[in-house]
């Protein structure tokens, strides 16, 4: 059975047989950016959408075509692809296809933790920081559990 689609625009070749590629690679045209919301070591972070979903998703910067500084931005991201935990941020995919290499992930409303903490000074209840506390030690527990180391 021939494949509707050709593998270049340029050469019009279909293949007899399509090549499967992992659930957890995305095609970059399927992520939207829409507005950017922080800034990492590798590039930057927007808020996003993929599949009708609201998602954040890193970018690595263009300029990082070598080899090794590509691993370094996706090590341990596809080993996180096996997390199910209420309280670790759910990777969906990772688009490598063509840059920016996108990492993309559940999106978390409200900024991070160290933002919101900032943001209440000493205005949180005891009680919420004490919840706050315990659901961070449950999902580090879950990683240590699963030999991940988190930084």
């Amino acid at each position: 059975m021939k494949t509707q689609t050709p593998v270049t625009a340029k050469s019009g070749a279909c293949l007899i047989t399509p090549i499967s590629r992992p659930d957890w690679e995305l095609d970059n045209r399927d992520v939207q950016l829409l507005q950017k919301i922080g800034q990492g070591n590798f590039g930057d972070v927007y808020r996003g959408v993929y599949n009708g979903n609201e998602v954040a998703v890193k970018t690595c910067r263009v300029d990082m075509t070598a080899s090794d500084l590509r691993r370094k931005f996706l090590q341990g991201e596809t080993t996180a692809l096996n997390f199910n935990h209420p309280n670790i941020v759910k990777l969906v995919g990772i688009a490598v296809q063509s840059y920016p290499i996108m990492i993309v992930m559940e999106y978390v409303p409200g900024g991070s933790l160290l933002n919101h903490l900032r943001k209440s000074k000493n205005a949180l209840p005891v009680m919420k920081l004490l919840q706050m506390s315990l659901d961070a030690a449950n999902g580090m527990m879950y990683l240590e559990a699963k030999n991940c180391i988190h930084r």
